[in-house]
């Protein structure tokens, strides 16, 4: 199986709760949300923003995704809808592994604690990097979504390619990296047409 080295800096992972069942409904066969609460009403939705290195340059990548399980509750893991990046390496990754990964012009400032992610010019968050004042919303058990929303041992997406036989289908790739702590920040603003569910808070 092939292995993809990429160091990943300045990594913002924004997340927001949304109805469980609304996601449900975006996910091909085989796949449902994690649950996010101890009522499983609840997922969660994210846009990861990062400065990534791979083959020897760097770039700026968004993905938009959510966090999945097989039907028996097996195998969590992120499955993405979409991935965008600064480089000529997204169109290669398409070909080459039918990856849902497009060339697009993002960008990613950051000056101080004020964090920017813009596509195609327009802005998708801002961010301060310092501690939030509050920490995500009630009935929601923090630590279980830090640990969800950070270290996805999995990754999965539909098969974007050229053979008939093969588009559609559900693919997985294992995420072999150091764990991350997942230490929150204050969102100020984040596109809300991202993932196409508007969540109850940014976070």
């Amino acid at each position: 199986m092939p292995t993809i080295k990429a160091t990943l800096r300045d990594l913002v992972i924004v997340t927001w709760a949304v109805p469980r069942d609304d996601v449900a409904r975006l996910l091909p066969d085989g796949l449902v949300p994690q649950a996010a609460d101890g009522a499983g009403q609840r997922a969660l939705m994210s846009i990861a923003m990062m400065l990534d290195r791979t083959f020897s340059q760097t770039y700026a990548q968004v993905n938009e995704r959510t966090y999945v399980v097989q039907r028996d509750g097996s195998d969590p893991g992120a499955y993405f809808f979409q991935s965008l990046a600064n480089t000529w390496q997204a169109t290669v990754s398409h070909l080459l592994f039918h990856v849902p990964l497009a060339r697009a012009d993002t960008r990613l400032v950051v000056k101080g604690d004020d964090y920017r992610f813009t596509l195609r010019r327009s802005p998708i968050a801002r961010l301060r990097l310092r501690p939030p004042s509050t920490e995500y919303g009630s009935g929601l058990d923090v630590k279980r979504v830090k640990d969800i929303a950070a270290n996805p041992k999995i990754g999965y997406t539909l098969d974007g390619g050229v053979l008939p036989a093969c588009r559609g289908m559900v693919c997985r790739a294992n995420s072999l990296r150091h764990p991350l702590a997942g230490e929150p920040r204050q969102c100020l603003t984040r596109d809300h047409a991202m993932n196409g569910i508007t969540g109850e808070r940014g976070r």
